[in-house]
């Protein structure tokens, strides 16, 4: 709100038309008819609260490697992610080798305000290998 004992007052900022994720300053400048200024500061604070999105890779069946109980060298794939802004780093819990059976791999996508989302790939490893 603005006032002035003689006449109108102009108000002006520094305002951008979009403000960046994190802290924004804004400075405000009041100005009579007669040229007198006062300024003032205002904090913009913008957060990102929105998580990035995840697809797992397609689910995978392997078999067993020979003479063990366990699949090595798995293909996973990749999955696909988009992020609103900033960094996003995508990890996940993928052993080095699969025991026979159903195995669950867990994605997770994490951007760097720390919003993150996850998804679980399968990973199905057979045992084809004849009994002795």
């Amino acid at each position: 709100m603005t006032s002035d004992n003689c006449g109108t007052v102009t108000l002006s900022s520094n305002a951008p038309a979009q403000f960046p994720v994190g802290t924004n300053l804004v400075t405000w400048t009041a100005t009579d008819a007669n040229g007198n200024r006062t300024t003032c500061t205002q904090r913009v604070v913008v957060r990102d609260t929105q998580a990035p999105t995840l697809a797992c890779p397609a689910d995978v069946t392997v078999v067993a490697d020979p003479g063990v109980c366990v699949a090595t060298g798995v293909l996973l794939g990749n999955p696909v992610t988009s992020e609103n802004c900033g960094t996003l780093t995508v990890t996940s819990n993928a052993p080095a080798q699969f025991p026979v059976g159903t195995n669950l791999v867990s994605w997770t996508a994490t951007d760097a305000s720390g919003n993150r989302t996850t998804c679980t790939q399968r990973i199905v490893v057979r045992d084809t290998q004849p009994r002795p």
